[in-house]
Formats: C-alpha cells, structure tokens, sequence
C-alpha cells in the first residue's frame, strides 16, 4: 500500500476511528467517530478491491461506498450475532477494521502501479439529481 496513498489512508483512519469510538467517553464524540468507520470506510475498500483494474468514477464510486458499507453493516450484524462474543462495540470495531484492512491489502494487489504524475486529482461533481439521491 504503500504506492497507493488512498489506501494507506483509509487504513489509518478505520484504525483511528475504532481507537476512538471504543475509548472516549462521550457519546457524541463516539457518534462523530463511529460513522464514517461504519458508513463509508468499508465500502470504499470494498469498491477499491473489486474495482482495482477500472476504477470507477467519483459519483459512483461514493454511491458504491456507502451502499456497501451499509451491505456489510447488515452481514456483519448477522455474522456477530452467531458468533460467541455477540455484537459488542469492540467486536463490531474489529470487524469492521478487518474489512477495511482486507479490501485495502487485495486492491493494493490488484491496482496497477502509477507514478505520482499520473495520479488523477479528485473532484467531486455530482448532478443536482445526484446529490438529492445520495442525501435521500
């Protein structure tokens, strides 16, 4: 992962987030924490592992994120509750961390090695349609 800053990123910060959402007291700070490490981080690993050769476009690729976070959210819960632990807060951190690490480590894999100079800048332009559906 290391040629591939997105990736290192998003490892670092499911890490970060589940660090803070287990250990800090208040319950808005948890909140604030807790949401991007359940609502976006692990589909966005997801979609860099599956879309690795041909990466997708930016409305799509946040519309790919959120939609598999919430798929693995609803897996996860299932897989959580026949486990022995049960669903608890760290072994929903864990979990989630995991499949974070696990679809960073496979799109690292699969993505073909770019130079720093051909590295796209992001830009995020989404319709009026597409932002009234994405908040929806």
């Amino acid at each position: 992962m290391r040629s591939h800053r997105d990736l290192g990123t998003v490892v670092a910060a499911a890490f970060f987030c589940a660090l803070v959402a287990l250990i800090v007291p208040l319950e808005a700070v948890r909140v604030a924490f807790a949401a991007p490490l359940c609502l976006v981080l692990p589909g966005y690993a997801i979609t860099a592992a599956v879309f690795a050769a041909s990466p997708l476009g930016r409305p799509q690729a946040v519309l790919f994120s959120v939609g598999l976070s919430l798929t693995t959210i609803a897996i996860g819960g299932l897989v959580l509750h026949f486990m022995p632990g049960g669903v608890r807060d760290l072994s929903w951190a864990a979990l989630l961390c995991a499949v974070v690490l696990a679809g960073c480590a496979i799109a690292s894999r699969r993505r073909p090695g770019r130079s720093r100079a051909s590295l796209p800048r992001p830009r995020l332009r989404l319709r009026p349609i597409d932002g009234a559906l994405l908040a929806g």
